[in-house]
C-alpha cells in the first residue's frame, strides 16, 4: 500500500485544482505522469475517479468518497513508513511527555536512566502534572494517564493495570462513625481529586451492584495527590487513591483500608495505566520506542 502514496498525492492535487495541468505544476511533474498515476488508481479500484470534459475536471461519486478518505490515508501511510523505518533509524530529536506527578516519582523516575542510555539521541522534555493536560493543544507528543480518555482523536494504549483503595487514618476513624457499607460514606469528610474534566462522585462495586457517593460536600478538593494523601494521614478525612500510591501506608498501619471487599474508583472502572497520543503525531518513531519501553518495564514491575 505504501507504493500508492505518490498516486494518492497526485489524486488529491488534481481534486483540489480541478485540473491535471495545474496539479502537475504544483507537484513539479509532467502532465503525463500525473495522468498515469490517476489511471493506476482507477485501475486498482475499478472505478472512474474524475468526470473529464475539454474544460473541466470534476470528482466522480467514487472520487468524492476517495477524496473524503485520502488525506487520512496519506497521513496513516506516512506514519506507518516512519514507524517501519524505526529498526533502521535510531530515534532522535525531542520527545515531550506529560505524566502525573505522583506516578512519575514512584514509577517513571527509576526507569528514565535506562531509557536515556538506550536512546542517546533522544531528548526528553517531561512535565509532571496531576491535571488532565490538553495533549495536542499544549504540544505534547505523549501523555501517561491513569484512566482512558474519551477523545476519539487520541490513541490510548494500555501499559498495565492499577486499582484504587479507599483509606483513612486511625486517628480519623477513632473520631468518626465506622464505615461498614457504602452509604456510611455520606456522613464522612471526603478528600477528593479535582480533575480538569471532573468526576462528581466516588463509585463502589460489589457482585455487580454499584453505589455512587456524591462529592459535592468534599471538605478538600485538590489536583495534587500528595496533598490529599498527607491530609488523610493527618486525620482530615477519607481518600481514594491508586493502591500503589498508598500501599506502604496501609501496610504500616498509618492508613486503614476501608471496605476492602468492594471495588472502588474515583474515575471509572476502566482502570489502567495508559499511554495517550495523537493519531496524527509527527513523532511516531519517538513515541513508539517510549511507549514500548514503558509497556515492557511496567509489565515486569507488575
Amino acid at each position: 500500500m505504501l507504493d500508492k502514496l505518490p498516486n494518492l498525492r497526485s489524486f488529491m492535487a488534481v481534486a483540489e485544482a480541478n485540473s491535471f495541468a495545474k496539479a502537475a505544476r504544483k507537484l513539479n511533474m509532467a502532465n503525463s505522469s500525473v495522468s498515469r498515476q490517476i489511471a493506476q488508481l482507477e485501475s486498482q479500484f475499478n472505478v472512474s475517479l474524475f468526470t473529464r470534459t475539454t474544460r473541466h475536471v470534476q470528482l466522480s461519486p467514487a472520487g468524492e468518497i476517495l477524496y473524503g478518505r485520502a488525506s487520512g490515508l496519506i497521513m496513516e501511510m506516512e506514519n506507518l513508513a516512519t514507524e517501519l523505518s524505526a529498526d533502521n533509524v535510531s530515534p532522535h530529536g525531542t520527545l515531550k511527555v506529560s505524566v502525573p506527578w505522583w506516578f512519575s516519582q514512584l514509577h517513571l523516575a527509576p526507569l528514565l536512566p535506562e531509557f536515556l542510555a538506550m536512546y542517546p539521541d533522544l531528548r526528553l522534555v517531561m512535565q509532571c502534572d496531576d491535571g488532565m493536560t490538553k495533549l495536542v493543544e499544549e504540544g505534547f507528543d505523549v501523555a501517561v494517564r491513569l484512566s482512558r480518555l474519551k477523545d476519539s482523536n487520541l490513541i490510548a494504549r494500555r501499559l498495565g493495570p492499577h486499582s484504587f483503595a479507599m483509606a483513612a487514618s486511625p486517628e480519623y476513624l477513632a473520631r468518626h462513625a465506622r464505615v461498614t457499607r457504602p452509604e456510611d460514606l455520606r456522613e464522612h469528610a471526603m478528600l477528593s481529586f479535582n480533575f480538569s474534566t471532573p468526576y462528581h462522585s466516588w463509585t463502589l462495586r460489589k457482585q455487580g451492584r454499584s453505589y455512587r457517593i456524591p462529592l459535592k460536600d468534599s471538605v478538600l478538593t485538590s489536583n495534587n495527590a500528595d496533598i490529599l494523601k498527607q491530609c488523610a494521614l493527618d486525620g482530615a478525612g477519607i481518600i481514594i487513591q491508586p493502591v500503589w500510591g498508598i500501599q506502604a501506608e496501609i501496610e504500616s498501619g498509618a492508613l486503614i483500608q476501608l471496605l476492602p471487599d468492594f471495588e472502588v474508583t474515583s474515575t471509572s472502572f476502566d482502570n489502567g495505566i495508559f499511554a495517550v497520543y495523537s493519531k496524527e503525531s509527527k513523532a511516531v518513531n519517538r513515541v513508539k520506542v517510549f511507549v514500548d519501553f514503558l509497556s515492557e518495564r511496567l509489565k515486569v514491575a507488575g
